[in-house]
């Protein structure tokens, strides 16, 4: 199972969950996507079991431009790191079917626990 971690360029937050997530799950194969486009073109590699998405939304614009892309996660699990709490992001949000969502500024090891979760349960 792969974990595709898109997370634009020069964010600290992606760079981090991405230590976390080598350090903790070794074994799972993780593309690092810094654009869009980057992750448009890694989904559609064709692949058995795809894994899980960790998508770290930047601002509103990139929640749009994401769900834009949405047939693309139709066979893979997400987990969504959102910029606000604010209820028209959250409601955007959930038309990517998301399995975990949470906020950019939120503990970055309870979303290494939740793709721990994924990969047992897979």
């Amino acid at each position: 199972m792969k974990i595709f971690l898109y997370s634009p360029a020069g964010d600290l937050s992606g760079d981090r969950l991405g230590q976390q997530i080598k350090a903790n799950l070794p074994e799972a194969g993780m593309v690092v996507c810094r654009t869009l486009s980057d992750l448009s073109q890694s989904l559609r590699q064709p692949e058995e079991d795809l894994g899980v998405a960790v998508l770290i939304v930047s601002d509103q614009e990139d929640l749009q431009n994401i769900i834009s892309i949405r047939h693309l996660f139709q066979t893979i699990r997400i987990i969504l790191l959102l910029p606000n709490k604010e209820p028209e992001t959250v409601v955007m949000a959930h038309q990517l079917r998301p399995s975990f969502l949470t906020g950019r500024n939120s503990d970055l090891a309870e979303v290494t626990a939740v793709l721990k979760k994924m990969f047992k349960d897979r």
